[in-house]
């Protein structure tokens, strides 16, 4: 009977359903996002390459409770309030995700690179078909990783959603016991 319950009175399948396309949704886009950083930071050189990478690797030190108050104010200006991307962006921004990526990356050997350039490659091509095909264990991790924690996630849509239509399952779950 509670199950009937579960189902017939509350929005469940809905907390599910959103909770499924956050996560795949920061999943994927953190894959890619960390992906394409980790490759610039590893393979290119740019001004303030290492003062940057510092910056964001430093930023993991930081309590995600801290920056809520700030990015709420942030995400009411830009009218995401209540929305998908409110919840998949600050997972898609992944600073371990970066980290971990730029490392892997890094071990890939420079001469496997020169080769694909030196054969007419592109760079867009070049991050296609070669990196992306050898990181692919890195990204799987980053995506699994991303993926877990943007499920797990209870504060942010605590915070960020205004309708009991829009959370996921931790949140809504958590509505039940009340």
């Amino acid at each position: 009977d509670n199950y009937a319950q579960l189902f017939r009175d509350t929005l469940f399948v809905r907390w599910i359903f959103n909770s499924a396309v956050v996560s795949l949704s920061a999943a994927i886009l953190a894959m890619g996002l960390c992906g394409l950083a980790g490759y610039a930071f590893a393979k290119f050189e740019f001004p303030a390459k290492e003062t940057l990478f510092l910056v964001v690797v430093a930023s993991v030190s930081i309590p995600p409770f801290t920056t809520v108050i700030p990015l709420f104010g942030w995400m009411a200006k830009l009218g995401l309030l209540n929305t998908y991307p409110v919840l998949v962006l600050p997972f898609a921004a992944s600073a371990f995700g970066l980290f971990m990526m730029r490392q892997y990356v890094s071990t890939l050997p420079d001469e496997l690179i020169e080769a694909a350039r030196i054969d007419g490659c592109g760079e867009a091509r070049l991050f296609w078909s070669v990196v992306l095909p050898l990181a692919r264990p890195a990204l799987a991790t980053v995506g699994i990783l991303v993926f877990i924690s943007s499920w797990n996630s209870f504060v942010w849509p605590l915070v960020f959603m205004r309708s009991n239509e829009m959370f996921t399952l931790p949140v809504g779950i958590a509505g039940l016991n009340s």
